[in-house]
């Protein structure tokens, strides 16, 4: 007489490899599966349905296995960006470091060092940046609207795109920064085309050509 039971993969293990019975796949799905038992005990010509189940089982185990290692190079590769946003930074150095999309908004990033940082798409809204060293940092897409800008290096910087917006200048070194398609107001524009020389070493845009000057 066929007998039809439901087991997990747990029972599934326990029950096919002891005692060693012929079984036949009925269906599969999720953790369980539907086997058919005769009670022979033949492993012949007959028992390839037990070495499938074998098969099944093992390729489940190693896929357990190798998730989690894929999941770690993934969380590595793409790891959540940092965020300092309303902290107090004053004198830290970020420099040469890859910093995408790291929130540092609302801080006081008063003499902190971000010397060749790599950092595209970093959100710098409404800081104080005073005595700040950004030379030669990649702020490509960056938020930099509504930023106190006093003594501030931005020289070598690459500012492409980045949003200045509602941001104040004082006393600022912007010799060989890039401005290409960034967004400023006409007053910026003008105050910063006042001060603007140098050519960029890495983009080989001229900075009053990035900024529009006359």
């Amino acid at each position: 007489m066929i007998v039809q039971k439901k087991f997990s993969i747990g029972q599934l293990i326990a029950q096919l490899v002891p005692v060693g019975l012929r079984a036949k796949i009925g269906t599969a799905s999720g953790s369980s599966a539907t086997i058919q038992l005769d009670g022979r005990r033949q492993l012949g010509g007959r028992g390839l349905g037990l070495w499938a189940v074998v098969l099944l089982i093992g390729t489940w185990v190693i896929g357990l296995a190798i998730a989690p290692s894929a999941a770690w190079a993934q969380f590595k590769e793409y790891a959540p960006p940092v965020s300092y946003s309303n902290a107090e930074l004053s004198g830290q150095d970020f420099s040469n470091q890859r910093l995408q999309s790291a929130e540092f908004s609302n801080a006081n990033l008063t003499d902190v060092t971000f010397e060749n940082t790599e950092m595209p798409g970093a959100s710098f809204s409404g800081s104080f940046l005073k005595d700040t060293n950004l030379h030669g940092a990649d702020l490509t897409n960056a938020f930099m609207d509504s930023v106190k800008f006093i003594g501030t290096d931005l020289s070598d910087a690459i500012l492409v795109e980045a949003i200045l917006l509602g941001s104040s200048f004082q006393d600022v070194n912007i010799q060989g920064a890039d401005f290409e398609l960034a967004i400023l107001d006409g007053a910026q524009v003008k105050q910063l085309c006042a001060i603007a020389r140098g050519t960029n070493p890495r983009t080989g845009i001229d900075t009053k050509e990035s900024l529009g000057c006359p």
